[in-house]
């Protein structure tokens, strides 16, 4: 049986009769900790933790701005009664099961300008799917292909 590196390391500690430290992670990247949801919880609560722990981690990792707390996460799910800002299609929360990760209308977390920073008054939760097609254009634009493909199916 192979010996991890780990266990390699905590047998030369004690072998020179210091103490062991328990492994920790440390937090790198800067990013504001929350006390996370528990496996149990609501799946709106897991996934907008979910959401706003990957935002805050990529916000750190590139050193801009983050302004957004759980609560105002939580104010847009509310103040949108969990529909997607754009389309009003009803957004899917669930997490960790596959059918949630791959489907169209999980909720996702859009920069309304995307080198902008993460603020209230700059975010919003779309769909999935949305979010995905506006990685590189702005919403007139995405308007305008969804128009076309509207238009192209009516034809067929």
């Amino acid at each position: 049986m192979a010996i991890s590196s780990r266990d390699a390391y905590r047998a030369k500690i004690e072998a020179q009769g210091r103490a062991v430290r328990p492994y920790t992670r440390r937090n790198t990247t800067g990013a504001r900790k929350t006390r996370r949801p528990k496996k149990d919880q609501c799946p709106v609560e897991l996934a907008l933790h979910q959401l706003f722990s990957a935002a805050a981690h990529r916000a750190a990792a590139a050193r801009a701005p983050f302004a957004v707390s759980m609560a105002d996460m939580h104010r847009m799910w509310d103040a949108q009664q969990g529909r997607c800002a754009v389309t009003d299609v009803p957004m899917t929360a669930g997490v960790g099961h596959e059918e949630f990760r791959v489907a169209p209308t999980r909720v996702s977390l859009d920069r309304i300008l995307p080198r902008g920073a993460y603020t209230p008054e700059n975010t919003r939760l779309v769909c999935w799917w949305y979010n995905h097609a506006r990685v590189r254009f702005d919403d007139a634009t995405v308007l305008e292909m969804a128009r076309a493909l509207v238009s192209a199916q009516g034809r067929v």
